[in-house]
């Protein structure tokens, strides 16, 4: 609504201002029970969109067993279309948001992602954050009756990914299986923890990941594992040993670690798994020494 302020022509004349409307028929006879009745009929497609919203959110967390919906960025980044009618774009990335965490809690829970190496899971995670298939009954039976069967294999192959990854430019470490220990150059950060620019916390991770499931126990979480323990401990000091249930892991100030493999049981049921892979004869070869430099 337009209004201007009209002064008086005289100085005595002058008094407070007078607001004179421009268009006096906005508020004509019965546009003020409209004006109301749009305002009211607008509050209340809120509230009700407000509580659908509140109401969403909650039946995502269950069902993704997750705390963030990222509700609010998709708001942010779709107010513009949603005020212009165009509501595709949030509901597409709501869609997205709710289905990858879905896949997310089913592999999860079913203890699918277990089975995988850090390099699959990382490319699962962003597949799942980028574009999930979407949640139908078709696609969760599909998948994970295929998954299921495919278990052994996944696990097999992460156990290939990781000894390939593994650093066997030592005499101590055999080219074609693992023998009693390993070790894992610059894995360290000189100010303790693990060094970011290397992969050896996943490849420590996946390792005692590998040797639970051969074990047949459960898999530990992140924050109890091998992996875990070694950051705890050398962000005291290096040069210390510390023992897990099936490593004696020494850290050594030149920021080196060595893993030394403490269930030779075990390591003969993942080099039966390497054998497998690359023939029973590599399996017995072992990769000579590299020379250095003079």
């Amino acid at each position: 609504m337009n209004f201007a302020v009209v002064a008086a022509s005289s100085q005595s004349q002058r008094g407070p201002a007078m607001i004179e409307a421009h268009r006096t028929d906005i508020i004509r006879k019965g546009s003020a029970d409209e004006i109301v009745a749009k305002r009211d009929r607008a509050l209340e497609l809120y509230r009700r969109g407000v509580e659908l919203l509140a109401e969403a959110a909650k039946v995502h967390k269950e069902v993704g067993a997750t705390d963030y919906t990222n509700l609010r960025h998709v708001l942010v980044r779709e107010t513009y279309s949603i005020e212009h009618g165009e509501t595709d774009g949030a509901v597409n990335a709501m869609r997205r948001n709710l289905d990858g965490a879905v896949w997310n809690h089913i592999m999860n829970a079913l203890g699918l992602i277990n089975l995988m190496d850090a390099q699959e899971v990382k490319a699962f995670r962003e597949q799942n954050e980028k574009d999930p298939a979407e949640v139908t009954r078709d696609n969760l039976v599909a998948t994970f009756s295929r998954l299921t069967a495919e278990s052994e294999v996944t696990f097999k192959r992460g156990v290939i990914n990781l000894f390939m990854a593994l650093d066997r430019s030592f005499a101590s470490n055999p080219a074609y299986r693992l023998g009693d220990k390993l070790i894992m150059s610059g894995a360290l950060s000189e100010y303790g923890g693990w060094n970011h620019w290397s992969n050896s916390q996943d490849q420590m991770r996946d390792l005692d990941r590998i040797f639970q499931i051969v074990d047949g126990q459960p898999t530990k979480d992140h924050r109890g594992d091998a992996a875990a323990m070694v950051a705890q401990t050398t962000r005291q000091s290096l040069g210390n040993t510390l023992e897990t249930e099936y490593f004696s892991i020494k850290t050594f100030k030149n920021r080196n670690l060595h893993v030394k493999f403490k269930r030779p049981d075990l390591v003969a049921k993942v080099n039966r798994i390497i054998a497998e892979h690359f023939g029973e004869v590599l399996a017995h070869a072992t990769r000579k020494p590299r020379r250095r430099a003079a």
